[in-house]
């Protein structure tokens, strides 16, 4: 689990606005995305474009795209789609208020970027290869 404390959850996750599918949906389908790229021998960072533009491979960006966009309608409602703007909010809610569960969250997601640092260097492509079967070593318990 990817604490919105981290210092590089701006680099690894961006809100988006998506009340039609749940979380662990997004993140199935995030995972299938990156997978499928890594394979295609593409980046899965979603700011990059396809080294080849065609046929899957432009799907593939396509739909990350699509998700990307969909941070620009959670900071029209919060005004960021930043992850860790919306932890400083939860820091300040918590400390008002007992309970933070029965906030309205709605559609509130978390969109996975294609990164994700350990140590200061980012794990993410082992990560994938891992979900592949193609990493030999275990990946490491992350903090």
């Amino acid at each position: 689990m990817q604490s919105l404390y981290r210092t590089t959850i701006d680099e690894e996750l961006r809100l988006i606005w998506l009340p039609e599918m749940s979380q662990a949906a997004l993140n199935v389908l995030v995972r299938q995305i990156h997978i499928d790229l890594q394979e295609l021998g593409e980046s899965v960072y979603c700011d990059d474009t396809p080294k080849k533009p065609n046929g899957m491979r432009s799907a593939l960006y396509t739909a990350q795209r699509i998700l990307r966009e969909r941070g620009e309608t959670i900071a029209e409602r919060l005004g960021s789609s930043r992850a860790s703007d919306l932890a400083d909010a939860l820091t300040v809610l918590a400390d008002r208020h007992l309970g933070l569960q029965n906030l309205p969250w709605g559609g509130l997601r978390a969109f996975p970027t294609g990164r994700f640092y350990a140590g200061g260097v980012n794990v993410y492509d082992e990560i994938v290869s891992s979900w592949r079967g193609k990493n030999e070593a275990p990946i490491k318990e992350v903090a």
